[in-house]
């Protein structure tokens, strides 16, 4: 599933990708210990210099808020 996800997401720069798949994993290994619908993407994105990830209001949570947040943050010390 995840390397398919990175097709899906051509404005996600290369440097990024392994940050974007570990990102994937951690938040389909989070729904996937509580039971919950995997998180849809609707965007990934570069913007000023970070990564930009919009999900679904359905899918945001204060966990997977955060999740998205820690790899988002990551992404601005990573070329």
């Amino acid at each position: 599933m995840i390397p398919e996800m990175l097709e899906d997401y051509p404005e996600v720069p290369a440097g990024w990708h392994e940050l974007f798949n570990s990102m994937c994993k951690e938040l389909l290994e989070y729904t996937k210990a509580n039971g919950l619908p995997e998180v849809k993407i609707i965007e990934a994105k570069e913007k000023y210099g970070e990564l930009r990830i919009y999900i679904g209001d359905e899918f945001s949570d204060e966990t997977t808020d955060a999740i998205i947040r820690k790899w988002c943050e990551k992404s601005k010390s990573v070329c």
